[in-house]
């Protein structure tokens, strides 16, 4: 996944001023809610979900887990 730091601030949805301890809180409320193993759909407690969507999850999942780890890692934050 490419994109860049500007991109990473709008997924975590967290301004680039924001601390080190916002932008974790941001990524593991993300991840928490967005975890592909957490995803229930239609109510019945079971995992209904298309392979499409599990793949889409997946990919949201990955995307979030990318911002996080350059907005964690103060190089590539500062680039």
């Amino acid at each position: 996944m490419d994109f860049d730091k500007d991109d990473a601030y709008t997924i975590l949805g967290v301004q680039e001023s924001a601390s080190d301890v916002e932008i974790r809180r941001a990524y593991f409320s993300l991840a928490r809610a967005h975890h592909p193993d957490r995803q229930k759909n239609h109510g019945n407690g079971g995992s209904n979900q298309t392979k499409q969507e599990k793949q889409q999850q997946h990919q949201l999942f990955c995307r979030i887990s990318n911002a996080y780890q350059i907005l964690s890692d103060h190089e590539k934050r500062r680039e």
